[in-house]
């Protein structure tokens, strides 16, 4: 797991860092639907190869939480104000 420093503890005068624990997310896509995948899961290579066999795609936006629920808020407050330009679907089979 990648740890951050999320905030600074104060005892006797010094300043102490607590570190906490955030996984990277992506974003799976199909139409309306968004999906948090944590890339720490043991099997996010195989979740994400299926999704992307169902003609999921995968965000541009990644950010980092503890879990889905912070990560899904995260991406909705980022996405507001993301362009949502349309790409053309690119093919290779």
């Amino acid at each position: 797991m990648t740890t951050i420093t999320s905030r600074t503890v104060y005892k006797s005068g010094i300043a102490q860092e607590i570190m906490m624990s955030k996984q990277r997310f992506v974003f799976l896509l199909k139409g309306e639907v968004v999906t948090p995948q944590s890339l720490e899961d043991p099997d996010a290579g195989e979740i994400i190869r299926a999704s992307l066999c169902q003609s999921f795609s995968i965000s541009l936006l990644h950010v980092l939480a503890k879990d889905n629920y912070e990560a899904l808020a995260k991406f909705q407050l980022l996405s507001d104000g993301y362009p949502r330009e349309e790409k053309e679907e690119v093919r290779l089979f």
